[in-house]
């Protein structure tokens, strides 16, 4: 096989050399078989080689107080918060981990799952495609809203979790395992650590936040023309998401306010 050389004499990805990459080097020596891109580009399967390894701590947030007419099928997901060790976060509530082949994979976090609609679905964007950090990559729906998930760091989408298929419970059930959406092969430089935080430091960010829910909704179930109809808890339908309790608007404000890069 002919190497393919840059003008600087390093060796180019083959997928570069048939333009179907943008300038990517190659840094395994040409063992292509081992190759994570070349495995994805091939529409082979990606296997996360690190999920069976993980541990967690459990990030016990105060409740409101017993008085308070909140909705308990709302807040109780946010009174015991999974964190998993393993993994680095960013401040909008995504996690990233990297695996041994250098791929990172990236989900949302306990938190951000507990947001998320029941009867939701996701789409990503296609294999193979090149995000930058910041754009959209997923697009979460839930019976009358959608709002996107950023990527926190910029690379090929590699892969996406065919159990997403079946819906959001996955994420919303196991955040860090089975709830993991993509996997990226990152550009060369963007898996900082100053660019994200620990687990530790993390439980900071959680717990802040939570107190800023309960907060909102303290407002909302405070507001008659909110709580009216068929979500009250005095025999309507029960309130089982917050989609159902703010309505399609107020939903959608309340998800850019937690996991916008904007925020």
């Amino acid at each position: 096989m002919n190497t393919p050389i840059t003008n600087e004499n390093t060796a180019l990805c083959i997928w570069s050399e048939a333009k179907i990459l943008h300038h990517r080097l190659c840094n395994r020596n040409f063992a292509c078989e081992s190759c994570p891109l070349d495995a994805a580009l091939r529409n082979n399967d990606v296997v996360d080689t690190g999920s069976d390894d993980l541990s967690f701590s459990t990030l016990n947030v105060p409740g409101p107080d017993e008085s308070e007419a909140f909705p308990r099928s709302l807040i109780a997901p946010f009174l015991h918060l999974d964190i998993c060790d393993e993994c680095r976060y960013t401040r909008t509530h995504s996690w990233l981990r990297k695996d041994s082949t250098g791929v990172v994979w990236s989900g949302l976090d306990s938190f951000a799952a507990a947001l998320l609609p029941h009867e939701g679905h996701i789409v990503t964007a296609a294999k193979n495609t090149h995000i930058h950090a910041g754009e959209a990559y997923a697009w979460i729906y839930g019976q009358s809203t959608v709002f996107e998930l950023h990527a926190p760091l910029s690379g090929i989408l590699m892969t996406r979790n065919d159990k997403l298929d079946q819906g959001v419970a996955h994420i919303r059930n196991a955040p860090y395992r089975e709830g993991s959406i993509a996997a990226f092969l990152p550009d060369a430089g963007e898996y900082r650590v100053r660019t994200t935080h620990s687990a530790f430091q993390h439980a900071a960010v959680m717990r802040r936040d939570c107190s800023k829910l309960f907060n909102t909704l303290r407002r909302a179930i405070g507001s008659a023309s909110t709580i009216a109809g068929a979500c009250l808890n005095d025999g309507g339908e029960p309130i089982e998401d917050f989609e159902m309790l703010y309505g399609s608007r107020t939903y959608n404000t309340l998800i850019r306010n937690f996991l916008s890069p904007e925020r």
